[in-house]
């Protein structure tokens, strides 16, 4: 199933030295899209290769430059090949994506953007699980983010979405950036329940590191939206 309104739906697949999930995760996708992109973030591995035969359209970056910058570079194409729906999920195989029928029925309920929403459960490691519940609450008590889980990496998209809200974060804040930006831009977002496995996962977050980086981005957000508020 892709869209029940036969509208064209491309996922992307932003991948990091993931040579031992992404080519499953390419062939699991591929029943429910129209093209899979993956964007092989400067890998120093044969992630590059994997994906080729397993039938990704695979773009390189020449070094690591981040999540946000792979997830643009895979969008910018999924819209020149005339996406109408858009589905980014990571490369580390953790999102099943059996789910993205059910991000594209949401979406196709009047949302422009839907987000997966994970359990919190203790299957999530606990690094992840406070910092996900730290700077989810901060986002919604800041800027009204009307999701439970702002850092999931599953989500689906309208083409007019991400024409409204272009990626500006290079690493792992576009996916705080995307929400607030959308919210700004008063785009409707949803979310839905998603499962997922952690099992064999290997986080390349480096915790002190981001939760320094997402300090800042709070602040200049709040910044920017002052100027906003001052300009009107």
């Amino acid at each position: 199933m892709k869209s029940s309104l036969d509208k064209k739906v491309i996922a992307v697949i932003p991948a990091y030295n993931e040579e031992e999930n992404v080519g499953d995760l390419i062939k699991e996708t591929s029943p429910y899209v129209d093209f899979t992109i993956v964007v092989d973030d400067g890998s120093t591995d044969r992630t590059c290769d994997v994906a080729k035969r397993a039938g990704g359209i695979v773009l390189q970056h020449s070094r690591n430059m981040g999540k946000g910058a792979a997830l643009k570079t895979g969008i910018r194409r999924a819209l020149e090949l005339d996406a109408d729906i858009i589905v980014t999920i990571d490369g580390d195989g953790q999102y099943s994506p059996m789910e993205i029928p059910k991000l594209v029925a949401k979406l196709e309920e009047g949302y422009d953007l839907v987000v997966g929403c994970r359990r919190l459960s203790g299957e999530m490691p606990l690094v992840r699980r406070l910092s996900n519940l730290i700077s989810s609450a901060i986002l919604r008590v800041l800027f009204r983010i009307p999701v439970k889980d702002t850092q999931c990496g599953l989500r689906a998209f309208t083409r007019s979405a991400l024409e409204q809200v272009p990626i500006r974060e290079s690493g792992y804040l576009v996916e705080s950036q995307v929400l607030v930006d959308a919210v700004r831009s008063k785009l409707r977002v949803g979310e839905i329940p998603v499962t997922v496995s952690y099992s064999g996962v290997k986080s390349k977050i480096k915790p002190v590191r981001e939760t320094l980086l997402f300090t800042l981005f709070i602040l200049r957000e709040i910044l920017r939206a002052l100027r906003l508020k001052l300009a009107q």
